[in-house]
């Protein structure tokens, strides 16, 4: 319960702390299109975070 609680708090934190005016960043004012591209953004960064473990590990 108190981890859900934490974790939509840092989804809202992160819905209201939106960069407005910046162009090269993705800006969503509707909660599920936000929702998406956060996911999205969570992912990618897993992605590279996992790429880049896995590079580390052939040398």
């Amino acid at each position: 319960m108190v981890f859900k609680l934490k974790q939509l708090s840092l989804l809202v934190w992160h819905y209201l702390n939106q960069p407005l005016f910046d162009s090269s960043a993705r800006t969503a004012f509707d909660i599920s299109r936000f929702l998406y591209l956060y996911r999205l953004q969570t992912l990618e960064r897993c992605w590279q975070k996992d790429c880049a473990q896995q590079g580390q590990h052939h040398h």
